[in-house]
């Protein structure tokens, strides 16, 4: 059969309900270390969301790498991960690009490299500007990471112009012309 591992929110841990010992905790209240110590403690697995909600608009890319999952007392191995979310209260269509992008690839780096704590903050910031800049040059709206444009700024696609191409090797004929300028 299907092996399934129940995800609960942080609420059904604090509340000692009584859970299945491979539960995994998802911390989305902040960075609460209180609950990672006390979940880890009691040998259950965790997963971190808390710091990384796209939906809060004051929060930059630099607000996402900063928080460290493992940055707290307790059995380290027992973070297993996390994940960005984003809510709907302040975004549509016309804006979600530019509210996931790039700031949850600096979340995305966090939680694929561990602990960054001896790197320079210098060389996160240049590669989340040139991933924006990548995607900026494939037709998508990409939010700024800062001052600046990039090396070769193109204008946006639009979605009428993508969408009324009947022909997708236009599109990606036009993607690859935009790929080039940029190298």
């Amino acid at each position: 059969g299907i092996r399934k591992t129940p995800i609960v929110w942080q609420e059904v841990f604090n509340l000692n309900l009584t859970i299945p010992p491979d539960t995994i905790i998802d911390v989305w209240k902040g960075f609460d270390k209180y609950t990672i110590q006390n979940a880890t403690q009691k040998n259950f697995r965790v997963i971190l969301s808390g710091c990384w909600y796209l939906d809060h608009l004051k929060d930059t890319w630099q607000t996402y790498y900063d928080c460290d999952p493992r940055n707290f007392t307790g059995n380290r191995d027992l973070m297993i991960g996390g994940h960005a979310s984003m809510w709907g209260e302040h975004v549509d269509a016309s804006n979600f690009i530019s509210r996931v992008w790039p700031r949850a690839s600096a979340a995305a780096e966090r939680l694929w490299t561990g602990d960054v704590s001896h790197g320079p903050l210098q060389t996160i910031s240049k590669r989340i500007h040139n991933f924006r800049c990548r995607m900026v040059l494939l037709g998508f709206a990409a939010g700024p990471t800062g001052p600046g444009v990039c090396p070769k700024e193109v204008p946006y696609l639009t979605y009428n112009q993508i969408s009324l191409s009947s022909e997708p090797a236009l599109l990606v004929n036009d993607m690859n012309v935009r790929k080039e300028a940029m190298e």
